[in-house]
């Protein structure tokens, strides 16, 4: 990259060794990353200074959780899924777009084997509180669509949710995905999207809709 070029941090947060390299070349750098980001980090790294294991609830393979991980010098256990671990102190920390359920669920199995286990609840405001509109929603109609990328943390998880409420759910990502044979015979349909799916491609699912 050339030094006159100027470095967006993306909003999951970049690594720490990335971070260093762009200090170490002087580059100028815009600092994009989404605050409840840094909040899970900056929790995480108070934990590890204060002797605790922390653990990450999140998916080990999205790039916040990897940045959070970095400032930790990967010394830190990912956890998708509830289990036990030994130990005298753990911290335990979310990826912001975690399910509330999951994340619930990880942090009370960790009881079990450790002496001390201190919680962060780091899941994003507004993730908790459309998880909690899209349960509310999904329980209300026939069919529930989930609007966003196929690789969108934040929608596979709204998408989960609603799908255990109503299993007639769908993850979209346009117009072009919908099925009309989805639609026979019911009434009600819900729509949602992700937090970073664009008001237009709603709009546009909407509109279609309304003329199926």
């Amino acid at each position: 990259m050339e030094n006159d070029g100027i470095v967006v941090f993306r909003t999951h947060g970049i690594r720490k060794e990335e971070e260093a390299y762009i200090c170490e070349k002087g580059l100028k750098s815009i600092d994009a990353t989404c605050p409840f980001v840094k909040r899970v980090r900056k929790h995480a790294v108070y934990l590890r200074k204060h002797g605790y294991k922390v653990v990450i609830a999140g998916d080990k393979n999205h790039p916040e959780v990897k940045s959070v991980l970095s400032y930790l010098d990967n010394d830190g256990i990912v956890l998708r899924e509830s289990c036990s671990i030994e130990g005298r102190k753990i911290g335990v920390v979310s990826q912001t777009t975690l399910n509330w359920e999951t994340f619930r669920d990880i942090a009370a199995g960790l009881l079990g084997g450790a002496e001390e286990v201190r919680v962060y609840n780091t899941i994003c405001r507004s993730t908790r509180e459309r998880q909690k509109e899209v349960v509310e929603t999904a329980g209300l109609v026939d069919v529930m669509l989930i609007a966003g990328g196929k690789n969108s943390s934040n929608t596979a998880r709204l998408y989960e949710i609603a799908k255990q409420v109503q299993p007639r759910t769908y993850h979209i990502e346009t117009e072009g995905d919908l099925d009309p044979e989805w639609f026979s015979g019911i009434r009600k349909v819900g729509l949602t999207g992700g937090a970073s799916t664009p008001d237009f491609i709603i709009d546009s699912l909407d509109r279609r809709l309304k003329n199926l």
